[in-house]
């Protein structure tokens, strides 16, 4: 019996499938691909909305402009960012239900809520590492 091909290509030691191992996707495919990036983006943009930080909510919903050149360095940014804004959530979830409590409220619908958006945006980040990148990460990369 012959070996099975393996679905999932091998992995540098960077966590980035290398372009050559990777299988060529349409645009369509790129974008549907992208659709955490967006929702992500849009959830943290919608965040800053609420508090009326416009600058930052433009620079959020420019970030899945980031995929589009399919560099290593702007994917490592915007994995950063993602995670930094996880983190975000997870500080606004801390303040909002210390609030609540304080005010003797109801706060458990409100941690599971902002909870799984910050688990959506770590998820995102972590889904990113297979975004197909258009450079093989050399080992100066790991530096």
């Amino acid at each position: 019996m012959g070996r099975r091909p393996e679905r999932e290509p091998s992995l540098t030691k960077l966590g980035v499938a290398s372009y050559r191992e990777r299988p060529a996707y349409s645009n369509e495919a790129r974008l549907v691909r992208a659709i955490p990036t967006i929702l992500s983006a849009v959830l943290l943009a919608a965040h800053f909305l609420r508090d009326g930080q416009i600058v930052v909510v433009v620079l959020c919903l420019l970030l899945p402009l980031l995929l589009i050149p399919r560099k290593l360095a702007l994917l490592r940014l915007l994995q950063g960012l993602l995670v930094i804004g996880a983190l975000e959530w997870l500080r606004t979830l801390w303040t909002m239900v210390q609030v609540r409590q304080a005010m003797d409220e109801p706060w458990t619908r409100l941690a599971l809520i902002l909870g799984v958006v910050a688990a959506f945006s770590l998820a995102t980040a972590w889904w990113l590492r297979r975004w197909r990148v258009t450079e093989q990460p050399t080992s100066t990369d790991s530096l």
